[in-house]
């Protein structure tokens, strides 16, 4: 739609991205929540399963069901993402059912947790849009059912920042295509 801006992309986890935005090195985010909401204005733009990863000979990968209720993860050793306020969701989950997780790992960047998980060690909690990177590794990924979790993906912008008509132009369209693809 523009073709004379260009864009510079930078990845990290959320905490890492979120420092960014804080620092005014980027115009916006996108992460997932949980985010402060009285340093940032933020939009939901996508509403997303957990799963759990399992290498493909896991009594978990041989279930014909495509998602796995957590009681079955009490027994697993569980890698999670490498952020506090991540890890706590995934302990809450555990908590709200009078199970403990087993954590014994915590991963970042993202594609660490698949080679663990490749090698048979552990099984790994991440969202279900790993499942594009999945092709021809030994792995299963299933949604955590029973009860069903979600994460949630939002774009932020730092409180009373004044963007260029670029960024704006561009918030607006992931806001507009996210309202009529979520």
């Amino acid at each position: 739609l523009y073709p004379e801006v260009h864009y510079d992309i930078w990845s990290g986890n959320s905490d890492e991205v979120i420092d960014r935005l804080e620092k005014g090195l980027l115009d916006f985010a996108i992460v997932r929540e949980p985010y402060d909401q009285e340093q940032f204005d933020g939009t939901r733009i996508r509403k997303e399963p957990w799963c759990v990863l399992v290498h493909k000979d896991s009594p978990i990968a041989a279930r014909k069901e495509d998602s796995v209720p957590l009681s079955m993860l009490a027994e697993e050793e569980l890698i999670v993402p490498a952020i506090k306020s991540r890890r706590r969701e995934i302990e809450n989950w555990f908590l709200a059912k009078d199970m403990t997780a087993n954590i014994f790992c915590e991963y970042a960047p993202l594609i660490s947790s698949m080679y663990l998980v490749e090698q048979g060690v552990g099984a790994a909690i991440l969202p279900e849009s790993v499942s594009n990177t999945l092709a021809g590794k030994n792995l299963s990924l299933k949604r955590i059912a029973d009860p069903e979790v979600y994460s949630y993906v939002a774009i932020l912008t730092k409180k009373y920042r004044t963007l260029s008509k670029a960024a704006n132009a561009l918030l607006a369209y992931v806001k507009e295509s996210s309202r009529t693809t979520s």
